[in-house]
């Protein structure tokens, strides 16, 4: 075999070696992406510990085979971009969804109704059993039934809530504690474009 045709054949090697790697690549960050609809190219290098620049590398090879879409939004006065796989249906504004194992005891949501307590402009108050504190706060309380999805307690808010919160266009922040569960609206996002190659 002579000279050029040993490092052709190295080359080649190395070209497939590295299609390869970027392909495993791929594959992690969809399933990632899949796992965590909506999260920002920073996070999902938080989650899988990588660069931000290897996760851009591989959101654009797969924006390019159309497995994943890149909308924009304006928080903040900055632009966010927010990753979502492809065959993603979004949930409507009003349904939230509450990890059960961020709960104490999540089996009483599901027991009884679940009160919401409209407490302040950005936060609404959730819980299965009555809050002194909140029940003397809320401007407003409603009822609503829970629901088991996967491990999540899904609750459907009623439309009046997400029309005085402005869910629809809005970052709603999670916390919990015990087993009560604060809504916090905690920024308005106005959508640009989707993002395209």
């Amino acid at each position: 075999m002579s000279m050029a045709k040993a490092v052709e054949k190295l080359y080649e090697m190395g070209a497939e070696a590295k299609r390869k790697m970027g392909e495993e690549t791929d594959n992690q960050l969809l399933k990632a992406i899949k796992e965590n609809p909506g999260w920002t190219p920073y996070y999902l290098a938080q989650e899988l510990r990588w660069q931000v620049g290897r996760v851009d590398g591989s959101l654009r090879r797969l924006q390019k085979q159309g497995k994943v879409n890149v909308k924009q939004f304006l928080r903040h006065g900055r632009v966010v971009k927010k990753i979502y796989p492809s065959e993603y249906q979004p949930k409507h504004s009003s349904v939230f969804e509450i990890p059960m194992k961020m709960l104490d005891n999540p089996e009483a949501w599901l027991q009884k109704e679940v009160t919401i307590y409209a407490l302040s402009r950005n936060s609404i108050g959730l819980s299965p059993d009555p809050i002194e504190s909140w029940e003397h706060k809320a401007w407003r309380k409603f009822h609503v039934k829970a629901e088991r999805m996967n491990n999540n307690i899904q609750l459907n808010l009623p439309e009046e809530v997400a029309e005085f919160y402005g869910l629809l266009n809005s970052e709603v922040g999670l916390s919990t504690s015990r087993n009560e569960a604060l809504l916090t609206v905690e920024a308005t996002i106005m959508p640009i474009t989707d993002e395209k190659e």
